[in-house]
């Protein structure tokens, strides 16, 4: 964990000095290999979420294993608050104004955007996390996250 925490934090570093077409290019070539294609087709979508969640944990802590200092919030019970919202997170106001706009609390639709591209979600946005290109990862990732509420 304490080691994509500090991933994290360079990555975010890395990316701050990069033009937006060059974080473009990054995203496509990572769409490629967060998950290997022979991985994939072994795996059910069930097995395929739990996979992809390994992503959100290394910043989010994985359910139930949240700690202070981990530089997001947690994922824990975020189904049932307003988006935005939770203790110990100091949120941007992109997000609390894309939440709001989008009608409060998070679906899986919305997760879906989100997850998709973050910062086109709400711009400005600390999500440091690039987004899922691929429809059927979201699908997996979105449907385990509904799993461990």
């Amino acid at each position: 964990m304490d080691a994509a925490v500090i991933e994290a934090e360079a990555y975010r570093s890395i990316r701050a000095s990069m033009s937006d077409d060059q974080v473009t290019a990054l995203m496509a070539m990572r769409g490629e290999y967060v998950i290997d294609e022979d991985q994939v087709a072994a795996m059910d979508m069930e097995q395929r979420g739990a996979t992809l969640s390994i992503l959100c944990s290394g910043c989010q802590g994985a359910p139930g294993q949240h700690r202070p200092g981990l530089p997001a919030p947690s994922l824990d019970g975020f189904w049932d608050r307003p988006i935005a919202s939770g203790g110990h997170f100091e949120y941007s106001n992109a997000l609390k104004s894309a939440g709001q706009k989008a009608g409060g609390k998070w679906t899986p639709e919305l997760l879906d955007d989100f997850i998709a591209n973050p910062r086109k979600f709400a711009f400005g946005t600390k999500m440091e996390f690039q987004g899922l290109l691929n429809a059927d990862d979201r699908t997996a990732l979105v449907e385990h996250l509904k799993k461990t509420r």
